[in-house]
């Protein structure tokens, strides 16, 4: 059995070799999820977008519209851009 550290390493590695939108994908699905672990599991998500996207990340946490869609678009114009 893996340790709770081990096991919670080896998932934030996972997320980190995700493509963003999987990720934000997947962190869209656990907003209809009702167990209480999830919580973790959507910090884990949103740490690694901010990682990514620092400013766009700020951005949508300033934003009256908390909305998974609205970072989405955030952070896909910056990608049009770069």
């Amino acid at each position: 059995m893996k340790k709770p550290e081990k096991a919670e390493q080896d998932a934030k590695n996972l997320i980190a070799t995700l493509d963003i939108k999987r990720i934000l994908d997947m962190f869209e699905m656990t907003e209809t999820m009702d167990d209480p672990s999830v919580s973790i599991m959507r910090d884990w998500y949103m740490d690694e977008i901010e990682k990514r996207y620092p400013r766009e990340f700020d951005k949508w946490l300033d934003t009256d519209d908390m909305a998974i869609s609205t970072l989405r678009k955030l952070i896909f114009a910056q990608e049009t851009v770069k």
